[in-house]
């Protein structure tokens, strides 16, 4: 099986603007069309049904779409909605590079989306916390605790703020003196609670976000 370098570059940059996509909702538009480029088809769907509220984007997803041949995959999702992306070709099956392609990126934009959502309810819960004791904190030490909601290593944060990790390290132990605590899961809960958010949202009614990139040019 060979992939050509240049798809593995394409397939890249993907990982790494999904990585660093702000708001949830454009996931869709960002990732279907370089799919596309990736993995040549005529049409692409986007599909998430779930517990979120979600606003409904129909689009031309019920449009005639030809697929004679498909290629699929659900992503996973900590809010338990299902996640499902097809790419759907009239005339060519689709090859074992390409299913080695989308099979590989899987994880990573599952992981994109992930990290998305947190960032703005993070974001939201942070910022509109009422505490006083929150509002304590300079510009730097909010930083450091949104990147410490998402998950982010203190390494990881210091590459993020341009910083070294002994900074890093020096802002968390002033951020938990402030918020009286003494661990990176606490700093995140007690600064959660104070805004009534939390990272995951609760189960609700069932709504449906459907959407579909028609290729103009495709084989």
């Amino acid at each position: 099986m060979f992939v050509p370098l240049s798809t593995l570059e394409q397939a890249v940059r993907l990982v790494d603007d999904v990585s660093e996509l702000k708001d949830p909702s454009g996931f869709a538009e960002l990732v279907l069309p370089a799919l596309r480029q990736l993995i040549r088809c005529d049409a692409a769907t986007y599909i998430e049904v779930g517990p979120h509220p979600a606003q409904v984007r129909c689009g031309e997803f019920f449009r005639p779409i030809p697929a004679e041949y498909q290629l699929a995959i659900t992503l996973a999702d900590p809010g338990k909605a299902v996640i499902g992306i097809a790419l759907n070709r009239s005339r060519h099956d689709f090859t074992e590079a390409d299913r080695a392609v989308l099979g590989v990126l899987r994880e990573p934009l599952a992981a994109g989306l992930t990290r998305a959502r947190r960032r703005v309810q993070a974001h939201a819960a942070l910022r509109t916390a009422p505490s006083a004791t929150l509002a304590e904190l300079t510009d730097r030490e909010w930083q450091v605790l949104e990147l410490v909601a998402l998950g982010r290593t203190n390494r990881a944060i210091a590459r993020t703020m341009a910083v070294s990790t002994r900074t890093v390290a020096k802002h968390l132990e002033h951020v938990y003196a402030k918020l009286n605590v003494t661990s990176r899961a606490a700093a995140v809960t007690r600064s959660m609670s104070s805004a009534g958010e939390e990272i995951v949202p609760s189960a609700g009614t069932t709504k449906v976000e459907a959407f579909t990139y028609q290729a103009t040019d495709c084989r």
